[in-house]
């Protein structure tokens, strides 16, 4: 509970930097990207040793009877390493949503994006330590054998599942309307705009996609893609975003933003009367 406390109040000390923010270098934009997609690989192994467990029925995460089967055959050190491998990559997260933020800061909706994204990440780190406060629970009480409950835990992990689901629909939905909006009306931005971007450019594009695979493999590795499907959708997202904006990216600075295009600067000098004249 009071990770979760700490953590929404950071996103909420980054988010209104983020607004007091009027200006960023192009290096710091792609340093945001590659540490968000570092942690992102981190949280993905963190989800292995958290969850994973060979030879499990096809589950759901927020099937409690599936839970306590899965944490009861997980040695507990793997979901211990899961854990913190997770709350302390997870919060990098971050840096991926700011890098994302400035390609579409432009955009109505980009503040309700940010805003989300950063509720989401605070969720979903804490959901690491209620998943080894599962397996704690289940181990104590009776291992591999174990058939009970942990009421608690169990509201607890289904809660932060229903709350995580909603954010994370949320976030791609803003997401989405502000790279239509750049598509339609044109706005300035370091994305490149295209409608296969727009897809790709999106986590539930990702988690879709992961759930539809699942069906073509075995049970056991449908468990581990889907155990490891949203953090792997987020590898997917940063890597786009920042790889996209690698090239094209200026510093908000209107004596600066030829940068984005210079042939384009060029025209539009030939075009501006005081120039022709100078020239």
């Amino acid at each position: 509970f009071f990770f979760f406390l700490k953590n929404i109040n950071k996103s909420f000390v980054l988010f209104f930097l983020m607004l007091l923010s009027n200006s960023i270098s192009s290096s710091v934009i792609n340093a945001f990207g590659v540490i968000a997609i570092f942690a992102s690989i981190i949280a993905t192994v963190g989800d292995i040793f958290l969850q994973y467990s060979p030879d499990l029925p096809r589950g759901s995460p927020d099937n409690w009877d599936f839970i306590s089967l899965m944490v009861s055959r997980n040695p507990l050190d793997h979901q211990v390493i899961g854990t913190y491998l997770g709350i302390y990559s997870i919060p990098f997260y971050f840096f991926g949503v700011l890098n994302i933020y400035y390609g579409i800061k432009n955009t109505s909706f980009s503040i309700f994006f940010a805003f989300i994204s950063f509720l989401s990440t605070s969720i979903n780190s804490v959901y690491h330590s209620q998943i080894v406060g599962a397996g704690i629970c289940v181990q104590l009480e009776g291992g591999p054998n174990y058939s009970g409950d942990c009421p608690t835990t169990a509201t607890l992990l289904q809660v932060q599942f229903i709350i995580a689901t909603l954010l994370t629909i949320g976030q791609a939905l803003f997401l989405l309307i502000s790279l239509i909006q750049i598509y339609k009306n044109g706005i300035q931005t370091t994305f490149p705009m295209n409608i296969p971007f727009i897809i790709m450019c999106n986590p539930v594009t990702y988690i879709i996609l992961f759930f539809l695979l699942s069906f073509t493999l075995t049970t056991n590795m449908s468990n581990l893609l889907m155990m490891v499907s949203a953090n792997l959708a987020y590898v997917f997202l940063f890597s786009v975003s920042t790889v996209s904006q690698w090239n094209n990216i200026y510093i908000n600075d209107d004596d600066d933003q030829h940068d984005l295009n210079p042939d384009q600067h060029q025209h539009d000098l030939d075009l501006d009367p005081d120039f022709v004249v100078k020239k």
